[in-house]
């Protein structure tokens, strides 16, 4: 239900320019408008812009509402059938889903089509303004504006924390969550070692890498910028392994296609020897890299699951203890 006076503009006082009750003249010249009893949307008539109408003339009317509130707000409009139809527009309003926009331009074809959006008042008691377009070949029509208030909704976010993630065994690692692990001493020598995780993850193959971070880690085991053993989805059903060691970097891909599904326990291994990083999983080498240098003291000493050391292209995905 609209909230507005006169929302169907079907009354008016007699007079040239047609202004409907409720409502103000900004601009409109004589014969820029007039009731239109035949093209109308609805109820009785319509409002009719005649050619003469132009940008910057418009009819206007302002709201009781406070700062901050959020509203419905659009109109159903005929355009002149070429290149003109109407602006809706809001004064100390903005569109919620773009708060640099305050207007909307509405369609030009020679039909009814409805135009609205949600705004959110940035000021107290904004205006909604109904704008000519400039250059009309035709006549427009404008009919059943639409204004209605949002009601006000209370939201509580509350922090990912160990306790509120744990999932299916193991513990959620998605949004912006930071999930590391201090890899003991013993599982990765200078040139030799083996470290384990195991992942659920909660997208196929096909979708892993269509949640928002292009290129989401599996899991990285990580020393330094030059000194790590990286694995992550660099595509649809595409695994690679990337391995910089020594400041070298090397990568293999694995096609996964039909072989990762969502909500299965997968185990991962990196495998380093003293020629080679192999990625394994379920127990199955799928990408073997050459390497022609060790770690040397730089040992890989702290495991990311599920993002980057710097804490970016999250995953969605399960972590369980191996």
């Amino acid at each position: 239900m609209s909230i507005l006076d006169n929302p169907s503009l079907d009354t008016g006082a007699v007079a040239n320019p047609f202004i409907p009750y409720g409502w103000v003249n900004s601009g409109l010249d004589v014969g820029d408008s007039e009731t239109e009893a035949v093209i109308r949307h609805s109820e009785g008539a319509s409002l009719q812009f005649n050619v003469g109408a132009v940008a910057g003339e418009k009819i206007t009317q302002q709201l009781i509402l406070a700062s901050g509130k959020y509203f419905h707000f659009g109109a159903w409009t005929y355009g002149d059938g070429a290149g003109a139809g109407f602006k809706l527009n809001c004064v100390n309003a903005v569109l919620a889903s773009n708060p640099a926009v305050s207007s909307l331009d509405t369609p030009h074809t020679a039909t009814w089509s409805k135009t609205w959006a949600v705004w959110r008042a940035t000021g107290a008691n904004p205006t909604v303004e109904i704008e000519a377009d400039s250059g009309a070949g035709a006549e427009r029509y404008v009919d059943d504006i639409q204004l209605e208030v949002c009601d006000d909704v209370t939201l509580t976010a509350t922090p990912a924390s160990l306790a509120n993630s744990l999932e299916s065994g193991g513990i959620r690692n998605d949004g912006l969550d930071r999930l590391t692990q201090p890899i003991p001493s013993g599982l990765i020598f200078a040139a030799n070692g083996i470290l384990r995780f195991r992942t659920i993850p909660r997208h196929s193959a096909a979708t892993a890498a269509l949640f928002g971070n292009l290129t989401p880690r599996i899991g990285v085991s990580y020393r330094d910028a030059n000194n790590l053993l990286d694995v992550y989805w660099s595509a649809a059903n595409t695994i690679t392994l990337n391995t910089i060691i020594g400041g070298v970097a090397l990568a293999g891909n694995y096609n996964a296609t039909g072989r990762i599904v969502a909500d299965i326990s997968y185990l991962f291994e990196f495998v380093y020897t003293p020629a080679m990083v192999l990625l394994k999983l379920n127990g199955v080498t799928v990408i073997t890299v050459v390497r022609p240098v060790n770690f040397g003291a730089n040992i890989p000493n702290v495991f990311y699951a599920g993002s980057t050391a710097a804490f970016v292209q999250q995953a969605d995905a399960v972590y369980l203890a191996v």
